[in-house]
């Protein structure tokens, strides 16, 4: 789908750099799903294989990152290698998730370092959809959302439903959310 103005200009101009090709799957992603992830355990992929269905395939772009003060350069080798255990996906450089959704492994700790503290999951989130941004542009992503959530979120069963049933005019949705107390008490 090629990027009006404001698209070629964003691409021109904003576009966080080095950031891969499309790899063309036979038939475009109808879903995107951005999500920054930073020590987390390889648990995040039975979640993520959990992924609502919608109208069509989805992938799910999963940006390992790890902050510039985490000196720990296995901070994320734990998830690492667990997505490089999935299966082969519906094309070169994907692992496949489920029946319905992809995942794609932008791992940012490997390809650039430790990112800037106080830029950290902002910046890895643009990365992300920087990313899918430019595949929807080259025609490997068909819808018109990109989404993005968080590693430890759990999303309802009809999100990507939800999103079809918006108004053609809609720019932004949110979805209500709450935050469950977790089990550490120094958080």
């Amino acid at each position: 789908m090629p990027a009006g103005l404001a698209g070629r200009r964003y691409l021109q101009r904003h576009i966080e750099r080095g950031l891969p090709q499309s790899p063309q799957p036979a038939a475009a992603w109808r879903h995107v799903l951005v999500i920054p992830a930073y020590r987390e355990a390889s648990t995040l992929l039975p979640r993520l294989q959990r992924l609502p269905a919608g109208s069509g395939q989805a992938l799910v772009i999963l940006v390992l990152n790890r902050p510039d003060w985490d000196p720990d350069l296995d901070a994320n080798s734990e998830l690492r290698e667990a997505v490089l255990a999935l299966p082969a996906g519906s094309c070169e450089g994907v692992r496949g998730l489920n029946s319905q959704a992809d995942l794609y492994l932008l791992d940012l700790d490997t390809l650039a370092g430790p990112l800037p503290a106080a830029q950290g999951v902002g910046l890895a989130r643009k990365y992300g959809c920087d990313l899918a941004f430019r595949w929807r542009c080259e025609g490997a992503i068909s819808g018109r959302w990109i989404c993005s959530t968080d590693a430890d979120a759990t999303l309802p069963p009809d999100y990507f439903r939800q999103l079809e049933s918006l108004p053609l005019h809609a720019a932004a949705a949110t979805f209500p959310f709450w935050h469950a107390p977790g089990d550490d008490e120094s958080c």
